[in-house]
């Protein structure tokens, strides 16, 4: 029988006023080769003027937003 290691549950956590949404994609990719990401939550201000352009990608990559 072959054994499947099991992998490391990640929670990613994301300070939204404090981040480059840019590079999120890529922190996201970085992450996940680490082990199986179970939760993804981005926390700020959404009323916020400037944390208006990060709906499409937020839904794009699955995370949750909290304000």
């Amino acid at each position: 029988m072959i054994e499947i290691p099991e992998l490391e549950r990640i929670a990613v956590l994301i300070d939204s006023d404090n981040t480059k949404m840019a590079k999120l994609d890529a922190v996201i990719n970085e992450i996940s080769a680490y082990g199986r990401i179970v939760v993804k939550r981005a926390y700020g201000n959404w009323k916020k003027e400037v944390l208006k352009n990060w709906e499409p990608t937020i839904k794009e990559l699955a995370i949750k937003a909290e304000q």
